[in-house]
């Protein structure tokens, strides 16, 4: 037994659920928390902000930090820049 598949049909199938998936992305994705007026991070996951010492959760849909506009400093390494 064979499976044959039309590859119009697949072209058509393929496109359409990309176009829906394209549709309904901006509802995937929660609002970034406005740290400023009580949210609370979405996910424990921090990020080091560079040689500065400091140790901060910044908002993220899987990698991209895009949407993100405010980081929340979790810690500070003793004797850093940012120590003090």
């Amino acid at each position: 037994m064979y499976l044959v598949i039309n590859p119009r049909g697949f072209s058509f199938t393929a496109g359409l659920a990309i176009a829906l998936l394209m549709a309904l992305s901006p509802f995937v994705f929660a609002a970034p928390p406005d740290l400023t007026s009580g949210g609370v991070p979405s996910s424990t996951i921090t990020t080091n902000l560079g040689p500065t010492g400091l140790r901060g959760w910044v908002y993220h849909e899987n990698i991209d930090t895009s949407a993100s506009r405010q980081i929340q400093i979790q810690a500070v390494d003793a004797g850093s820049p940012a120590d003090g």
